[in-house]
Parts: structure tokens; sequence; C-alpha cells
């Protein structure tokens, strides 16, 4: 208890604790050659103490480090030493001496106490101290506590150190002694093990009989089975499994101890942190060390995200804290920026894509270069939607130079005479506070019959988006611009089509059907009969049929979500699904879709079934909403997504609505003469024509000369940063990156020149490997992931042919006997099995990529190849020429 003098609640805790026999508070290690004073290791709340000798009590991390690794290596030493004879008092207690028990004991709480010390430490909370409830979730994720992602549970109290009842360590057999002396013993050293799926040192026996009971027999399958192997090549019992490296034994020991001080510290690289702890005062002190150049606010935000991601998953990849950091750069304000933004879990591509778009993440973003956890963005984690906004702007931007049927409107609200988005001004104060205050104000305004989870989730759905936008200043005013420029062009192009339609008596559709190359969907009675008018008090909804590809297009892009997309035309024309359209009539006779339904049948149920109802943004229906479909849905006999639950009943009361019959087109009416469409489509093409004045195609040209700036601007500079990340050491960023999800309307990126050798000798010397890239995309810290293709050539036994031995990926190989009739034609001989058309596919690839390295000089391969193919020649093309007409 002298550890703590200057703490005596904390003191007081502790005494509490070994009343109860909870853990070990302290551990003793023993004088040596190398610690004639001895040490002791003392627990705290989150903090481990040492004491050399007689001296004052200091924190690990700032005892001299020789010395602390003087008394882990000993402490590795008594440990062992105590594992040596525990087989034999195992034994023992089995059998009539009854004095096993008391010894036994004894000497597993002399073995386990450095990981109690270490358990007890990271269990404190700064809320709850020492909870005595076993079931608790422990505060911070060790090592070697059990992981469990699948249900994404943690850690409780009572599998981590809680040690007061340790003979639960025992098993119940005198032949198992040997098992449970490893089992103990790799718990004792912290080492990661075999036992288990998880791969980690499984907990003490769980205190319930028949938990107890599973587990004894699961360690008897795992261990025992293999006792009679092991006992033969093993020099002790004790040392089953068992590490018996001190050196390795003290940088678990230092990993755990970094692990108590801040679980942050185990999202860095051990040695990094080893040297960062050194000395420091506390947590932050290290983490500032490991993020030099980075702001002290994303600091605080990493090592809150890291913390989360181990009580929610109880896993995190050593190293990736620093990534971030070190893929910005050498700037600190991007340090600081890129960091930030990964706290608030957006990917680092989204940080590159929005520099590319927009500029400098510090003046796209005010104030991400020194936010900490509480920045509003960052603790609501939105920014990966402001990323993703941006990337949805900068897309629909670039898709308006395919437009040519009608000129452009003026961008300028928009775009710079420079092609610059205008985004990142100033933000007024108070903007984000202003957001928050806005979502309370909603979620007060609720009435209590709509205060339900489901409500809160929209309205919180509906703010988060809102405070998305907010974070980039500008953002919103762009968005709604470019919406504006969209619908006013739409809305032209509709009169176009209007006025065309109701001169010529031809059908909207069929006009559709000419222009956009696609037919119409075939609809019969009983898909028209869906078709309804939904009438209440405050609105009105028409429930259409979609009759053509181009309605699901147009709403997909109003909406935001994938209709349209995927081939949902192809399985409407299927008979698998139908999409239905809700479109909202608004003031001034001015109609919006408000929600897309998609309908299926199911086996052994007549008629549709609603599987999906998606808004903007792929939103789900509000609860009102669902009221209304499920009107709908009794109306027509259609199968609801959910059950009319009595919330949704009082919500259609309160609405008060009807259903009224929706004049729908009967089939006959869709069809139009031939003659008559492709008329009306001349006409609507001169229509078009007309608007094209000189002072509109003068605008049109500017639109897109501004457009073609923004787009050479942004590939420009992703190709320049994935050069920058290539010479700082990621060698497969080379060649071309055809990656547009990295940044939508940029498809392709030339990036350094691959200087790799493509060709090389096989490793026993037989014959020449041709390696080839067939696939390049990025990972979320914008790694480069490759997936090669690998061509080995080698000579077939008493045969002048040629053996071929194909790999893709870590797939499985295909070989192939290369004959020169087979190199002439480029076929494979007739197999007369189905596997046949497949086999000839890969031999194409092969091809390929022999092709492809045709010209390459051989160099130093000249002679080994010609060896194969008994020809001269210095390069490929040369050799197979000349073998091809032996």
């Amino acid at each position: 208890m002298r550890a703590w003098p200057d703490a005596p609640q904390v003191v007081q805790a502790l005494e509490v604790q070994v009343a109860l026999g909870r853990s070990a508070t302290h551990v003793v290690i023993g004088s040596g050659p190398e610690l004639p004073a001895g040490a002791v290791l003392h627990a705290g709340p989150r903090a481990v103490r040492v004491t050399f000798g007689q001296e004052a009590p200091l924190a690990w991390q700032r005892a001299d480090p020789q010395q602390l690794d003087a008394a882990l290596v000993a402490l590795h030493g008594q440990i062992l030493e105590e594992a040596d004879q525990l087989p034999e008092l195992l034994v023992r207690e089995q059998t009539a001496e009854q004095r096993g028990s008391r010894a036994v004991e004894r000497r597993l709480g002399r073995m386990l106490a450095l990981r109690g010390v270490l358990d007890l430490s990271a269990a404190w909370d700064e809320g709850k101290g020492w909870d005595g409830n076993p079931k608790r979730a422990a505060c911070t994720a060790l090592p070697w506590h059990p992981l469990n992602r699948a249900f994404g549970a943690q850690a409780t109290l009572s599998e981590t150190w809680q040690l007061h009842d340790l003979r639960r360590w025992s098993l119940p057999h005198p032949q198992q002694a040997l098992a449970i002396t490893a089992h103990v013993t790799c718990a004792a050293l912290l080492q990661q093990s075999s036992f288990g799926s998880s791969q980690l040192v499984p907990p003490p026996l769980p205190r319930d009989p028949a938990a107890r009971l599973t587990l004894r027999l699961r360690l008897q399958d795992q261990l025992f089975n293999t006792h009679s192997k092991v006992k033969q090549r093993m020099a002790a019992p004790a040392l089953l499994n068992v590490d018996p490296d001190a050196d390795s034994f003290v940088r678990r020991v230092r990993w755990a101890l970094a692990a108590v001080l801040d679980p942050a510290l185990l999202a860095f690289d051990e040695a990094d942190v080893r040297q960062a702890v050194q000395g420091a005062l506390g947590a932050s002190v290290a983490l500032r060390r490991l993020l030099p150049k980075v702001h002290h606010g994303p600091v605080a935000a990493l090592a809150v995200k890291v913390r989360r991601n181990l009580q929610e998953d109880l896993f995190f990849e050593a190293g990736k804290g620093s990534l971030p950091a070190r893929r910005a750069g050498k700037e600190a304000v991007r340090r600081s920026c890129w960091t930030a933004a990964w706290a608030a879990d957006a990917h680092l591509q989204d940080c590159l894509a929005a520099e590319a778009i927009g500029g400098p993440l510090h003046q796209l973003i005010p104030g991400l270069d020194t936010a900490g956890p509480t920045w509003l963005p960052v603790r609501e984690r939105v920014l990966d939607r402001t990323f993703e906004e941006l990337k949805d702007l900068f897309a629909a931007v670039l898709a308006l130079l395919e437009e040519t049927r009608l000129p452009l409107q003026d961008l300028s609200a928009l775009l710079t005479g420079r092609g610059v988005l205008r985004l990142g001004s100033a933000a007024s104060a108070g903007t984000l506070q202003t957001a928050f205050s806005e979502l309370q104000t909603a979620l007060d305004a609720l009435p209590d019959h709509a205060k339900s989870s489901q409500a809160q989730s929209e309205v919180r759905w509906a703010w988060k988006e809102q405070l998305a936008l907010r974070c980039a200043p500008g953002l919103e005013e762009a968005i709604s611009n470019l919406k504006s420029v969209m619908a006013e062009h739409h809305r032209q192009l509709r009169r176009l089509k209007t006025e065309v339609c109701q001169s010529t008596g031809v059908s909207e559709s069929a006009l559709e059907e000419v222009l956009g190359g696609e037919e119409r969907f075939t609809l019969d009675a009983a898909d028209l009969a869906l078709e309804r008018r939904v009438v209440w008090a405050d609105g009105c909804w028409d429930v259409r049929v979609a009759r053509h590809p181009q309605e699901l297009v147009e709403d997909g892009q109003l909406l935001g979500h994938c209709v349209g997309w995927g081939g949902c035309a192809q399985s409407v024309r299927a008979g698998h699904i139908r999409i239905i359209r809700i479109l909202e009539q608004l003031p001034g006779e001015v109609i919006q879709p408000r929600l897309t339904l998609e309908l299926t049948t199911e086996p052994n149920r007549v008629g549709w079934t609603i599987v999906q109802a998606r808004g903007f943004k792929n939103r789900s229906p509000t609860v009102e909403e669902q009221a209304l479909l499920n009107l709908w849905s009794q109306t027509t006999g259609v199968q609801p997504e959910c059950s009319p639950v009595p919330e949704l009943q009082r919500a259609l009361q309160r609405l008060n609505a009807r259903t009224e019959a929706l004049e729908g087109l009967e089939e006959g009416a869709l069809v139009c003469p031939p003659q008559l469409v492709k008329e009306a489509a001349i006409q609507f093409e001169a229509a078009c024509a007309a608007q094209w004045t000189h002072v509109a195609t003068r605008q049109h040209q500017e639109t897109l000369r501004r457009i073609a700036r923004l787009r050479g601007r942004a590939q420009d500079h992703l190709e320049q940063e994935l050069a920058r990340l290539h010479a700082a050491g990621d060698p497969g960023l080379v060649g071309t990156l055809h990656d547009s999800y990295l940044l939508p309307g940029v498809p392709s990126l030339q990036l350094p020149v691959d200087q790799r050798s493509v060709m090389q000798p096989e490793a026993n010397g037989v014959g020449i490997q041709i390696a080839h890239r067939s696939e390049l995309t990025l990972g979320h810290f914008l790694e480069a992931y490759e997936v090669w293709q690998t061509l080995t050539v080698r000579t077939v036994k008493r045969s002048s042919n040629l053996g071929l031995l194909f790999k893709y990926g870590t797939g499985s190989e295909q070989r192939f006997v290369l004959t020169p009739q087979m190199w002439r034609s480029e076929t494979l001989p007739p197999q007369g099995q189905s596997a046949s058309t497949r086999r000839q596919e890969i031999f194409w690839q092969v091809l390929e990529i022999l092709k492809a390295v045709m010209d390459v000089p051989l160099g130093p391969l000249e002679a080994p190849l010609s060896a194969l193919t008994r020809r001269s020649g210095a390069t490929l093309k040369a050799q197979f020429t000349a073998w091809s007409f032996c």
C-alpha cells in the first residue's frame, strides 16, 4: 500500500480488494545478480508503479529501463521455477494428502500475481473505481483477454482479475497435471498460445460448475491428447507450449503496461511505443511523441476512437494509429487534418478525394486541424458523409460534360473561372452548435405518440445529414445550386417533350423509347390495378407503377438511391420485381418523387410483397408514411413491409387518409404508330436544336471549360499524391490505376512507370517466370493492393513443346502443353467436355500475357529461354516465331 501515499482513496480501495481476495495488488520480485535489492510492482488506478529496494515508488514508464528489464527477467525466472514443481503439487492435491490445495493456491498466487496486477490496474473505472460486479465489462482490453468479434462481447471482470479462487485453475485428474501446468504458465507469462480458436490464453475456469466442466473437457481435448507426443521432446514438463525466452516476456509485459497506461497506445508499433513512453509523465505525452507535428486536439480525438474500437470490438491492429499522419506527409496542418478526419471514421481515400475536389482540408472544413474529441463533427462521426456529399457533387458536375441535347446554363455561382468549387468560405460562428440545437428542438417538438426510437432515428438521421453538409461551408449552397440548374434543365426537356407529344398525339413513354433506345416495360391489367391516389388532409400521393427505365434513372438521381442501377430494369423486364413510384403533389401542380417501393413475389404466396421502401438518400419511411403505405397495401392486396402495429394504426387515424382510383393508361393506349413516333422524335430534336442560340452556345462552352478544369485539377492532385506515396516507399503505386470509386468521374490515373522486372528465372532454374499485374486497388489507408498473374514456361520431357503453368492471384494452378500449332491458331485441341470453354478462356489469358512481353529485351534470360525453345533471339517474339515454325 505504501506505493500510493498521495491517494488515500486509492489505498482504501486496494485494501478492499485484498480483503475480498479478488486479486493480487502487488508482485514481489526477489533479488538477483543484476537486481541486488529486489523490486515490487504495485497495482493502481490505470497505472503500475515500481519500487526498487528502499527507493521511492515511480511510475513504471519513469523508472530506469535497464533496472525494469532486469526485474522482469528475474520475474520470468521465478515463474518458470514455480511452474517446474507445480505438476507434482497438482497430483498431490488429488491424492489423500490434504495439504496440497493450500500449497497449490500459494504457488498459483505467486505465478499469477503479475497478471492480476495488470488486470486490476486496467479494470479501474473513473466513475466506479473497482466495481465488484464480476459481470461488468473490463475497461481496457488487454492483449490476452478473450475475443469474441462475432458478437462484440468484451472480457468481463470474472474472466480477468477475479483470481480469489485460484483452485479453479486445476483439473480433476492427476494425469492432466502437465496440461494444467502449461495452461497456467502461459497465462502467467502473458503469452499467446495455440489454445482454442481465438489463439489466446483461456481465462480461469468459470465459477459456474457446468461451465467449469465444459472448459475442462475442452482443455483435455486440446492439450492432453497431445501429451504423449510432446512429453518425448520437452526437457521439462512445465515447458509444454511455454515460451522460455525472457526477452519475449519483457516485451509482452511492457506492451501490457502500455495498454494499462492508455489502450490507445495499442494502435501504434510496439517499438515506437516503448520509446515514446520512456520518461513520459502520462499517456498524453507519449501519444504526442508518437504523432509529431499533429495538434493535440486530433491526437486526443484519435485516442478516443481507439479506446472506443477496443471496447466495441476488442481489436485494433497495431501500427494503424500513425498511418494517417504518415500518409499525409510532412506538413503539420495536413497531418492534423488527416488524423482528425480518421478519428471521425473517415477513410484516407476520402481525405485525398476531398482535397482533390475542394482544396486543403483545413480550408475546406474550418477547424478540422485543431478538432478534438468533443468537436461536433468528430463526436458525431459525420465527416465520412461530408466527403461522400463532396464526391457526389463532383460526380454530378462532371456528368454535365455528357449533356449534348440542350445547352448548359451558367454555373458561375458554383464554379469560379479557374474551375474551383466555391467551397470552404469562412463559416459563421456557432454554425455547428446551431445544428445541434435544431436537433434537440426537433426531438422536443415531437408529440408523445411519435417519440419512438424509429421517429427519433429518422430525425437524428436528417440532422446528421444537415450537419454533414454544414461541416464544409458552401457545400449546402453548392448542392442546392446544382440541383436547381439540373431541375431547370430537366424541366426544359420535359416542356419540349410535352409540347411535341401534345402536338403529335404520341405518348411520352413511346417518345422516350425512341430517344433513349430502351423499350418500355410490359404491364398488364393487374399491374395497372396497383395504381391509386392516397389523399389526406395535408397532402396527396399518386402511386404509379414505373413504366420505363428512364423513370427509374430519374427517380434514382433525384432521391439519391440505387434504383435505376445494378440491373434493376432487367429484373422488372423479367417479371421478378415491380417498382412503385410514390409521387407527391406539391403546390403549383409540381409533382416530385417521395418514395420508391420494390415489390417482389415470394414462394408459396400469391401476389406482390413490399421488400423495401426508400426515400431520399436511402432513408426509411417515417411513421406517417408507413401508415399511408399500409393503407395502400390493404387496398391493393400487396403484402406490407411492416405489420399494422397499434402505433401505425393510430397514425392512420390521425391522418384520416383514404384511397381513390387513379386513371391508369391502358396497355393498348401505350402503343403508337411507329411512323408517328419517328416524326415526333424528329420534331423534338428540332425543338432542342432551336435552343442553341449564339449566346447559349457560348455559355455552354464556358461551362464545359470550367468543368474540364475542375476535373483536370482533381486528377493532377491525385496523381501527384500517389506518386509521392510511391516515392515514400509503396512499390505498388505504379502503372495505371483504374479506380473510379476513389473519385467518381476520374476513371484512370497515370502513376509512375513500373520499373520492376516482369521476367525472371524460375526458382529451381529450369524455366522462366513471367509476372503480370492484372489488378491494382487502393486500401482505406491508400496502400496498394495488387493481384498478379504468373506464368511459368518450362520444357516438356522428350518433346519440343513447352509446358505452361498459369496461376491467378492465390488461386489454383492451370497447366497447358503449348505446341507450335496451338501458338499459331491460339486455340486448344477439342476436348469434348463442358470445361473446355473455361480452359480456352484461361488459355487466351495465357496468350495475352505472352504477347504483352513479346518485345521486351531478354538480356540475361536469353540463354535460359533458348534452352527451352531451342532457338536463338534477343526477344521472346524472335524465339517464339522461330519455334512455332520448326
